[in-house]
């Protein structure tokens, strides 16, 4: 018996399907995670030369000065800047963060050299003055033998001073700082860090030369941003290295650090001219991968963390690069001997 098609029933059962498909894709969207909130993983930088950076949720909730040199060398006239209100003194940066009511404040060092202690001391103090909550987390050895003995000396408290060595950690609020390995000749051992700010993750490479185990740093630890050393000179890596420091670290965004402004001499150290050589190793060696962020001395550098980002840049090495010839000459070594083989059983 022939079937006659019945459009009512054809238009039912495209407007089922329609209805169905429309719910799938409203379940769905409902497990893709959405950043619902963008300042749960949102990041200030506000660097201040040399290697000194202001590292701040956007509320000033959680702050952190790394190696906070921001007056003694006075790199912002240097680089022609004027520098915000709450910058132009550690008394007016105290009544800043008390404004803030800042609950979480760390100040830290990754080494001993002027350059990296820069106005700790003052600052610490006029934090102490402001009766601000503030840490100051530094490599163990380094605070026994120099740290803590110099703040008793210029009557700074003591009993918040955190000590770590490598390897270790330390939660203050929300933030996590890890100490990890550092080549630089400083006294005693030098850390790099690991900064976990707001679901952001930050390394901080100090004036540290380039080894191999930062891949570990990126395999443990995976941060998105490396603030990286390209001091040109007797005294630490430059911009070559550094920019292949990149490749090994994979993160999506490197800030170069250690340079100063063109005309200024400090030890050898590199100007915006390496800056730009920097930029160019990065590109050849992570085939244009990451990117090169410099920011201008003394404003906020913005950094927002796409929680729906699962895989970081892909940047090939040679071992990737010897995997892919390997596996692809025993693919062409199978491929030939069937050919030859059928080749062969033919001639029989």
């Amino acid at each position: 018996m022939l079937k006659f098609p019945n459009p009512k029933s054809d238009a039912m059962r495209i407007e089922k399907k329609s209805v169905f498909a429309i719910a799938l894709i409203l379940l769905l969207s409902t497990m893709i995670p959405v950043n619902v909130n963008a300042e749960q993983n949102t990041v200030n930088l506000t660097w201040f030369g040399f290697t000194s950076f202001e590292i701040a949720t956007p509320d000033y909730s959680s702050v952190i000065y790394a190696n906070p040199n921001i007056w003694k060398f006075d790199q912002a006239t240097a680089f022609g800047v004027k520098l915000k209100p709450q910058y132009e003194s550690p008394e007016a940066l105290a009544n800043f963060l008390k404004e803030k009511n800042s609950q979480n404040i760390v100040l830290t060092l990754t080494n001993d050299h002027p350059d990296e202690t820069g106005d700790l001391f003052e600052i610490a103090k006029a934090f102490q003055d402001a009766g601000l909550p503030y840490k100051i987390v530094i490599n163990s050895d380094l605070a026994k033998q120099w740290m803590i003995p110099e703040l008793e000396k210029q009557g700074i408290k003591t009993d918040n001073v955190v000590r770590l060595n490598y390897g270790g950690k330390v939660t203050i609020g929300h933030t996590n700082i890890i100490a990890t390995f550092a080549l630089h000749g400083s006294s005693p051992w030098p850390i790099s860090m690991v900064i976990e700010i707001n679901d952001v993750g930050i390394w901080h490479t100090g004036g540290t030369a380039i080894f191999n185990d930062m891949r570990l740093i990126d395999k443990l630890y995976d941060p998105e941003i490396a603030l990286v050393s390209i001091a040109d000179g007797p005294f630490s890596m430059g911009p070559r290295e550094a920019g292949y420091a990149t490749r090994l670290l994979r993160p999506e965004i490197a800030i170069p650090t250690h340079y100063l402004a063109p005309g200024v001499e400090f030890m050898n150290e590199s100007t915006l001219e390496d800056v730009e050589e920097f930029k160019k190793y990065v590109n050849e060696f992570s085939f244009g991968k990451v990117r090169v962020v410099v920011p201008t001395l003394g404003e906020p550098f913005t950094y927002t963390s796409n929680v729906k980002q699962e895989t970081k840049p892909t940047i090939q090495t040679n071992e990737d690069n010897d995997t892919v010839y390997l596996a692809t000459m025993g693919a062409s070594t199978f491929i030939a001997g069937i050919i030859a083989g059928k080749y062969l059983s033919r001639r029989k």
